[in-house]
């Protein structure tokens, strides 16, 4: 059985809370009374403390995610051009809050935390397609390949902006989310698994299946369920769970801004499926509630250093019956995790690297009562990482404002630098080949990129921030209309496309203005000088948002640097409007950091 073959118990880690499915007793067992405990918490809303947190997103291919808007709360920022965010000393619920995200294609995505000095959270997006189609004034049905269905009522669709009645064609998207999904998987799972019954009382969700149901009209416009209608919704059971799940569970919606889930409806179990009724779409799951306790433990490594952002994997022993689910979660900054997970259970905690491989394991019993471990340590082995040096900036001077990001080989780290120097104690897979750059905020100067293979204790020695610099910038003309930016304002993304014939680069801008998004594509892969064309530019400043050049035009590379470098360069010429054809002037000059 491998690590991940496990049932899921939740982490609330620092500030990632991770859902891990698990049940106190067997489902079976008549004298088990979920919803009463002496430990019952009444969720509080209004109470707001201050509160950091950082971290990744990253696409359904596992690449970072450049120019889109993450809240936290009612705050927000933009990802940068490696897919990291950063929350510093913001106001956020103390109950514990989310990392929301939304990006055009794909379902939003809702990560809870619970508040620390510094937490990190990884969100991964799940794209979205469209299952199916539904006539609104007929009502009808989709089916998922996995076996998730979702029927409408007749005329019982509405424009979820206006709550004005919608007649038109529905187009249903529809995605299943098995709780025992590979680890590669687990950072898209919604929220956490700390749920909200009817009396509002914290609970973990041990879940049996999750639902996300997005539908949209003809135009593209997000629908709802009309007020007094309802929906059915069918979530299948997976086969390790059909014989032992119950007959009836409730049926928990997400709170996308808070990230609980909420005890709404109840499902019951046809075959192998859990039907039941809903009143509007989100994240569905169906779920039985059970009472928490808080377990909470600083993970170091054999000096007494805390390891940072590292995997922990909490698993319940003496249920083979529900062998096959996992979840794991990062501690904070200081090495703490913060776990939520079932009273009077057994359970093993691993500390592990990404690639979901163990490093150690202790035994762990709750009762009714909080646990607080305190220090964890054990043998890392080949999977302990230290990274420790000193930077300099051009004038041989330390770097008293800057960083050090780590970014491919599933090793994503931005390491602060403080007066100077570095240091960073954590877990890798072994032999893992990753890339970084040293930049210095106060310059914006920073190093050409460098790879590294990770494996026990590295001195970096003296490295300097100086080699480039760490500014992109892109300034463009229609029709002597003048757009410039540059970062921090600007959050670029430069990313090579995926290898053809012609070695095709694309160049996507994020951030110009509102709707001026800027994109095009150049051929003759990474050399240097004018061997270049592009033939079609995207920008919502011409009419028809697409303009075509009738003769191709020249685009002068004057640097094109490794993945965290540069790539740097400039066109200018007449094109077309793609709609209306009328000519526009047009030049770019343009620097954005590569990232694939």
């Amino acid at each position: 059985m491998t690590l991940f073959r496990i049932l899921t118990v939740t982490l609330c880690f620092s500030l990632l809370m991770l859902s891990l499915n698990s049940c106190q007793k067997g489902f079976s067992d008549e004298n088990y009374q979920p919803d009463s405990h002496p430990n019952d918490t009444i969720v509080d809303y209004i109470s707001r403390s201050r509160a950091s947190v950082q971290g990744f997103v990253f696409d359904e291919n596992n690449l970072p995610v450049a120019g889109v808007q993450v809240w936290a709360d009612n705050n927000s920022t933009t990802t940068d051009q490696y897919g990291f965010y950063q929350f510093n000393n913001v106001l956020l619920p103390t109950s514990g809050s989310a990392i929301r995200v939304s990006r055009t294609g794909y379902y939003n995505a809702s990560r809870a935390f619970s508040l620390t000095d510094n937490g990190f959270v990884e969100v991964k997006l799940m794209k979205r397609t469209v299952t199916g189609t539904i006539s609104a004034a007929t009502g009808g049905s989709v089916t998922t390949a996995d076996g998730a269905r979702v029927e409408l009522p007749a005329q019982g669709v509405v424009i979820a902006a206006t709550g004005v009645a919608y007649t038109g064609t529905v187009a249903v998207s529809a995605k299943w989310i098995n709780p025992s999904a590979d680890p590669g998987s687990m950072a898209a799972m919604p929220g956490d698994a700390r749920g909200l019954n009817k009396d509002n009382k914290l609970r973990f969700t041990s879940s049996l299946g999750m639902l996300v149901v997005e539908l949209h009209g003809d135009a593209g416009q997000l629908l709802q369920i009309a007020s007094g209608k309802e929906a059915t919704i069918t979530i299948p059971i997976t086969s390790s769970l059909q014989s032992r799940a119950p007959a009836t569970v409730s049926l928990w919606s997400l709170d996308e801004m808070n990230g609980f889930w909420k005890e709404e409806m109840a499902a019951t179990k046809t075959g192998n499926n859990y039907v039941g009724k809903v009143s509007h779409f989100s994240f569905w799951e169906a779920a039985t509630g059970l009472p928490v306790v808080m377990l909470r433990a600083r993970i170091v490594n054999g000096s007494s250093q805390p390891l940072v952002n590292t995997p922990v994997i909490v698993t319940p022993t003496g249920v083979p019956w529900m062998a096959g689910y996992g979840r794991f979660g990062y501690t904070d900054a200081a090495g703490y995790i913060n776990a939520v997970v079932p009273a009077s259970s057994n359970l093993i905690l691993d500390v592990a690297t990404r690639c979901a491989t163990s490093l150690y394991s202790i035994p762990v019993t709750t009762t009714t009562a909080d646990v607080d471990l305190g220090d964890i340590q054990g043998n890392l082995g080949q999977g302990a990482v230290t990274l420790q040096g000193t930077v300099v900036n051009c004038a041989n001077n330390p770097v008293t404002d800057g960083y050090i990001q780590f970014y491919d080989g599933g090793f994503n780290h931005r390491i602060p630098i403080y007066n100077g120097s570095f240091s960073f104690s954590g877990t890798a897979c072994v032999n893992t080949t990753t890339s970084y750059v040293v930049v210095d905020r106060a310059t914006f100067r920073q190093s050409e990129p460098q790879t590294i293979t990770l494996s026990g204790q590295h001195n970096l020695g003296t490295l300097s921030a100086c080699a480039v610099s760490s500014i992109a910038t892109l300034t463009y003309e229609i029709d002597g209309f003048n757009y410039t930016a540059s970062e921090p304002s600007l959050q670029p993304a430069g990313y090579l496309l995926a290898p053809t014939s012609s070695d095709w680069t694309q160049i996507l801008v994020h951030g110009i203005s509102p709707d001026r998004d800027f994109s095009f594509q150049f051929n003759g892969g990474t050399a240097i000088g004018s061997a270049h064309y592009i033939t079609e530019v995207f920008c919502k400043g011409f009419a028809g948002e697409r303009a075509i050049a009738t003769v191709p035009l020249s685009v002068n590379i004057t640097e094109y640097g490794n993945v965290g470098g540069f790539i740097s360069g400039s066109f200018s010429g007449t094109m077309l409007d793609f709609v209306t054809n009328v000519p526009y002037t047009v030049s770019c000059s343009f620097r954005v950091r590569r990232n694939n």
